[in-house]
């Protein structure tokens, strides 16, 4: 069972509106497991100094004016990388894979490259990442693990720089909207 799409498919049923269980996917039982499941993972995930600063300028690079909802959009999403397994085995070879952030292609593939953040930057960095390791956190994105900013997108797809469709996913449903991102 993939967890982060139990979990997506979860954060859009409505259970105790009158719709019979049934029709859902999933029981409500089954959303609240993998939740707990998927809870029991981010936390145990081990984070080192150096992989808390690449966090911060990823998320800086990628949302510097989303504000702290859309930072943690960013952080969550690496995290969701990493606790799916199917896109590196250590947060920095989540942002360094080729393609996957714009901001760190743009800078020659390696996060290293990015501006380095203020300290205060760090700091909020550091508690938005705290408060999600310990639970405390919940996650914005709903398990989600790509995000956009769809008007940039579809002006992109207008112009012919990306592939027919990209804007939106190809179509996939949405989970989560945190200020300009989906």
């Amino acid at each position: 069972m993939d967890i982060l799409a139990v979990i997506a498919t979860c954060s859009a049923l409505t259970f105790g509106t009158g719709i019979p269980e049934q029709s859902y996917p999933y029981t409500e039982g089954q959303c609240r497991e993998a939740k707990q499941t998927y809870q029991t993972r981010i936390t145990q995930i081990k984070i080192t100094p150096q992989e808390r600063v690449a966090l911060g300028r990823v998320t800086l690079a990628e949302a510097a004016n989303q504000g702290e909802a859309g930072w943690s959009g960013v952080i969550y999403t690496v995290f969701n990388r990493l606790v799916s397994s199917g896109f590196g085995d250590s947060i920095q070879a989540i942002i360094n894979q080729p393609g996957q952030f714009e901001p760190v292609t743009k800078v020659g593939g390696d996060w290293r490259n990015l501006p380095a953040l203020t300290e205060v930057d760090q700091a909020k960095i550091d508690t938005i990442i705290n408060l999600a390791l310990q639970g405390r956190l919940p996650d914005l994105t709903n398990g989600g693990i790509f995000f956009q900013n769809p008007r940039i997108v579809a002006e992109r797809e207008r112009d012919g720089q990306v592939s027919k469709g990209l804007t939106g996913f190809y179509g996939a449903p949405e989970v989560a909207q945190i200020k300009d991102h989906t």
